[in-house]
């Protein structure tokens, strides 16, 4: 009996020290990282090599992982701070401590907005670029969320499906989107949030560049925020190679596939990208504010039982109802180097969206009732084609020069109903855009400290608007009502001229950036006859403004 209780009491001080030591060791695995003013980092992405653990820190800086062998290498991972792979033992023997150093030269890109190649150093106002691998290790999921995990850009969410950037307080139109140098503001680009980012495929893209200042010399006015120049990957010369990838995440029920395939010659290369993704209704966390207990809970919707509007309570208030969509993507680009100096480059581009509710308004209520039954932004599609010319031949006028030939397919639908009445209302938008460029660059000196920069550009918009209502329950249609836009026709066509000039020594403090632009437009608007409006005769007849503008 006696030797039983001696076993027994082994056991249980042998059990107690392993769970001491069990304990002592869960605590060691808490890594704390640190920038170099010993401040906490939070967000910082560490993962292993193998991507098996993988985590962010907390406010407090901190990161913990179970069951790490002392023989693992972690990667820290930060915007703006040095890239660290370091392993275990050695953040053990710092005190389970990290530190993160930041890059002096974070904008090292020699060249930045794509039409007229300008360095870096060039640019006066502050510039962020980011880059393919910001893109594929924040896991973006869209080109929006790019842009907001830059830590950058502040992005307006009305929806899951899109992403309005805002830049210095200027948003939609007082920004400036460029895809491979063409742009992609056009005459439907308004004052409210746009969603038109999302339409540029993320997996294509080669980097993102970010002007936080106004871009008007170059672009025209509606540059006076900022410009976002998403510039989409090129095809290599010899090489052939393929590469997919396929991506799931809970948060969402997302399901990601992605392929590209390069075929690339002597003097031919190609590069094709498709990808596609389907996300459905977004998870909220389950952690609130003590403040705010109800933040993000989706507790009823509306559906649609027995052919009458009725509210659901949710079952799992968590499951934001109403938020999914899918999406598809399709790149090829073609380079022909046609001399020496000389690259011809065809791009084209398609995206494709199902219906994307509108989220906000389908929480919207009035004294405790829903305002919508239905609110969604129809599938929208975006096909670019174009063709671009680069010449690299120093002669009296340029060194360097770039042309770029390109046409536009949107469409845009809104469809709403609202709740408990029979009519759905449709607003479809139909543009077809057509623009060129022709930038130069003339070195003055052969040092290059002197340079002249000089182009022009020219856009024109063809918008077709078409509206109607449907009745759900009887199949009536009716086409009395108001267009989004003058229903007749929508003509704009705007062209600019601009010339600069640029002149800095790289071990001197100042710059000279002079430069000057000159841009006309005109608008040319007509109403169809319509018995909800009588319009005035002018109106159906057309009427057209013109403007022209110096800076």
């Amino acid at each position: 009996m006696k030797e039983q209780r001696l076993e027994l009491s082994y056991l249980k001080h042998s059990i107690i020290v392993m769970l001491l030591f069990f304990s002592i060791n869960i605590q060691a695995q808490k890594i704390q990282v640190f920038d170099e003013e010993r401040n906490p980092l939070t967000g910082v992405l560490v993962y292993s090599d193998d991507k098996k653990i993988s985590d962010y820190t907390d406010n407090n800086g901190i990161v913990s992982f179970e069951n790490i062998d002392e023989n693992t290498f972690l990667n820290f991972y930060y915007l703006g701070y040095k890239q660290l792979r370091i392993g275990y033992s050695d953040i053990l023997k710092n005190d389970n401590t990290v530190l993160l150093v930041p890059v002096n030269n974070a904008l090292e890109e020699v060249i930045i907005i794509g039409r007229n190649n300008q360095f870096l150093e060039d640019i006066i106002p502050e510039t962020k670029v980011i880059s393919t691998k910001d893109i594929q290790v924040t896991e973006s999921k869209s080109t929006a969320d790019a842009l907001m995990m830059s830590g950058s850009v502040f992005v307006q969410k009305t929806q899951f499906g899109g992403g309005s950037p805002v830049l210095r307080g200027f948003e939609a139109n007082r920004v400036l989107l460029v895809l491979d140098g063409i742009r992609m503001n056009n005459a439907i680009y308004r004052n409210g949030h746009l969603q038109n980012s999302i339409t540029v495929d993320n997996f294509s893209l080669k980097r993102i560049e970010v002007i936080f200042g106004a871009g008007s010399l170059n672009y025209g006015s509606d540059a006076i925020g900022g410009v976002i120049h998403f510039k989409t990957k090129d095809p290599v010369f010899n090489i052939i190679n393929g590469k997919y990838k396929l991506r799931y995440s809970s948060a969402a029920n997302e399901k990601t596939g992605y392929m590209a395939f390069n075929y690339g010659a002597d003097k031919v290369s190609n590069l094709f990208i498709f990808s596609a993704s389907s996300f459905g209704d977004l998870r909220a966390g389950n952690r609130r504010p003590k403040d705010y207990p109800d933040f993000g809970k989706r507790k009823e919707y509306v559906e649609i039982i027995d052919g009458i509007d009725s509210i659901v309570t949710n079952k799992d208030f968590n499951i934001q109802i109403g938020t999914g969509y899918y999406q598809y993507n399709l790149l090829n680009k073609t380079a022909v180097k046609l001399k020496k100096n000389t690259l011809l480059t065809l791009n084209f581009q398609y995206s494709n969206t199902g219906d994307i509710p509108r989220y906000d308004f389908l929480t919207e209520k009035n004294d405790g009732k829903f305002k919508y039954a239905e609110w969604y932004y129809g599938p929208q599609k975006r096909f670019l084609g174009s063709i671009r010319f680069d010449f690299e031949n120093s002669n009296t006028f340029y060194d360097n020069a770039t042309i770029i030939a390109a046409t536009q397919k949107i469409n845009e639908d809104r469809i709403y109903r609202k709740y408990r009445n029979e009519w759905k209302n449709f607003n479809l938008e139909r543009l077809i855009v057509s623009s060129i460029s022709a930038d130069f660059k003339k070195y003055i000196r052969s040092n290059h400290n002197h340079e002249l920069v000089y182009g022009m550009d020219l856009q024109h918009n063809d918008l077709g608007s078409s509206a109607n209502r449907m009745n759900v329950k009887t199949g009536e249609e009716d086409f009395n009502i108001l267009t989004r836009y003058p229903s007749g026709l929508v003509y704009n066509f705007r062209y600019g001229a601009y010339l600069q000039y640029v002149f800095g020594e790289k071990d001197y403090p100042v710059q000279v950036n002079l430069g000057s632009r000159i841009e006309h437009n005109n608008i040319k608007v007509k109403y169809q006859q319509s018995n909800l409006i009588d319009w005035p005769e002018e109106y159906t007849t057309g009427v057209q403004n013109k403007n022209t503008s110096y800076a």
